[in-house]
């Protein structure tokens, strides 16, 4: 039975992840209204590149867990208690961050097309989950 230490860890885990998915896809479609609002593409260039240091700051938050020996059995064992293990964990979390480490390869934008490639990249290779908050 897992203790509420890896129930929190787990439950801590998933928010973190999905909350980066909502929040990665929201601001995806967030980028396309600020070109639309009169903003230049190199002023929403700049806006993807900071959040992609908070998203890349979130990702490192959960991967010290996952390399963290006892940590990560503490996660493990609360994963399990919700029919997940590890793997679901660093699956969801490598999405995110291969779209992350995607983008932040990527030349400056040049163009309000190169905006909308980035918005649709993500969009592409983020899942959409369902939440009680949309």
């Amino acid at each position: 039975m897992a203790t509420l230490e890896e129930i929190s860890l787990i439950l801590d885990s998933i928010s973190n992840i999905n909350g980066l998915r909502k929040d990665v896809r929201r601001n995806a479609e967030g980028y396309m209204q600020s070109l639309a609002n009169g903003q230049t593409y190199l002023e929403v260039d700049a806006i993807i590149r900071e959040d992609l240091v908070q998203y890349t700051r979130r990702l490192d938050w959960q991967k010290v867990i996952f390399l963290s020996g006892a940590n990560s059995t503490k996660l493990g064992n609360g994963a399990a208690a919700l029919g997940l293990t590890n793997a679901d964990l660093i699956a969801a979390h490598n999405e995110v961050r291969t779209v992350v480490d995607f983008l932040d390869s990527q030349p400056a934008a040049t163009s309000d097309a190169s905006i909308e490639s980035a918005k649709n990249y993500i969009l592409n290779n983020i899942a959409q989950y369902v939440t009680v908050w949309d």
